[in-house]
Parts: structure tokens; sequence; C-alpha cells
């Protein structure tokens, strides 16, 4: 039994028309539960993290988070699956089950399928971690800190360095290279600096922030330590919004001008 992925229905509300199954044929959800089941922990062991699977788990199935975290699972297991779907192993070795309607596909095309599946998984590994990073009950998980142990927490990592295929498998090649910089040092992050002696600051974040919690934290610390300090958050507004064309980005255009002007 999967937790994520729960019936047939919904695991192909995220798969492409190719999946369609015959009438009286096994449900596609039957034929890859095993790929179902090995993705599912894969998720949890490599995004989610297993210290946090159980409040995972109580979120909507709607949340957008939840909904991307199903979509990982389908086409991870599906480019998985999809070597072997229709295999059956006869005496004189492995066979393609066929019939007089429908054809095997060639190599060609299935090797385009996988890398359309790889293509699309890897795009919703990038949504998920940057919604991860805005629940805070993620904040402390090993996962994390596996992210956050280089300078280059993302995916587009890849992207920058000219990769536009196998994204997710490059990035953790880069990865590797990349975790000799030490985001600890407080001139990458204030979050392992002194904020005592610090002058009165102004913090100004939207909730769709990639490091909200790292700001929030921020704020703590500097309360902590003495700080006059003050948070201004904005609900659903991303990176740098006082700086957007709206209405939020100009009230808070207007408060940090007041406070400068003080």
């Amino acid at each position: 039994m999967t937790r994520i992925i729960t019936s047939d229905e919904q695991l192909r509300r995220y798969l492409p028309n190719a999946f369609a199954t015959a009438q009286g044929e096994t449900p596609l959800y039957d034929k890859v539960l095993s790929w179902l089941q090995t993705a599912e922990r894969w998720l949890f062991s490599q995004f989610v993290g297993d210290d946090f699977a159980d409040t995972f788990l109580t979120l909507d199935p709607d949340e957008p988070v939840r909904v991307t975290a199903a979509c990982v699972v389908a086409h991870e297991a599906m480019m998985r699956a999809v070597p072997s779907l229709d295999l059956v192993l006869t005496p004189n070795g492995f066979g393609i089950v066929s019939n007089q309607n429908v054809a095997p596909a060639s190599r060609d095309r299935v090797a385009r399928l996988i890398a359309s599946l790889e293509a699309s998984l890897d795009d919703c590994i990038e949504q998920l971690v940057a919604y991860l990073f805005r629940i805070t009950e993620w904040y402390d998980t090993t996962i994390r800190h596996w992210f956050t142990a280089t300078l280059f927490p993302f995916i587009d990592l890849a992207n920058l360095c000219g990769f536009t295929d196998h994204r997710w498998a490059n990035y953790l090649g880069l990865r590797s290279k990349a975790i000799d910089i030490d985001p600890r040092d407080p001139m990458i992050s204030p979050l392992y600096g002194n904020m005592q002696s610090l002058t009165p600051t102004y913090l100004f974040i939207g909730t769709w922030e990639i490091f909200y919690t790292d700001v929030v934290k921020t704020y703590q610390m500097m309360k902590t330590a003495g700080v006059k300090a003050t948070l201004h958050v904005a609900q659903k507004l991303g990176h740098v919004y006082p700086l957007w064309p709206c209405s939020e980005g100009s009230a808070a255009r207007e408060e940090i001008a007041k406070l400068i002007l003080q």
C-alpha cells in the first residue's frame, strides 16, 4: 500500500495519455505498485525527510506541496517501470506482450517516453523543493540541512551550469563539488553571525520567499541578542516583494521610506 498515490485514478492524474488502459486490462496502478512503493520511499528519504514524513502526510492532499510530491512519485515510478511493462518471461527468454491490434513500441519511442518522464520529474522536483522550503516545520529536518549544506540548494544549479537534460542527476554531481563552500560562514549567512551590537533592523519578508524560515530565525536571534528588530511579514508574496508593482509592494516601500526618515 502506498500513502501518496492510493488509486489508479489518482495515478493517471499525473501521467500523459500514453498510459491508457484497455477495458478489462489490469489497472495501471496495480501493474506498477512495486515501483510506486519504491518511488515513495525515495521521496521521503531524499526530499521530505523520514523525520517529517508523518507531519507531511497530515497536510491536505490538495495543497500544492502534496500535489507536487504525488507528481514526483508518479513520474519516478513510471520512468523506472516503463522498460519492464508488458515483458513476460518465456522458456526462451523475455518476450513482449502484443496482439493483432497493438504493435510494440520501438526502442526509440520508448526512450523518448522515458526522457519525457525524466524531464517532467526534474520540473516537479524543482517545484517540490521550493514548496518544502516554505514549510516552517521542515526547517530542522535532516534532509533540509542536507540541501542547505551548500550555497546551491536548488536544482537550478544544473541550469546555471548549462545542463538541460538529467537535471536532478547532474545537480547531485555538481553538489559534491559545491559542498566545500561553507554556508555557515557569517559572511555568507547572518544566521551564523554575532547579532549583538547591531543597529535597529527592519526585515521585510513574504511567506512565499524561499528563505522565509531563515529570515524568521534571523529575526528571532536578533531579538534574543537584544537588537531592536522589527519583522514585516506579507502573506503569499515572494522574494523582494517591496519592489513588486503591486499594492503590497507600494505599501512596503512607503513604510521603508518612513523608517529611513525617522
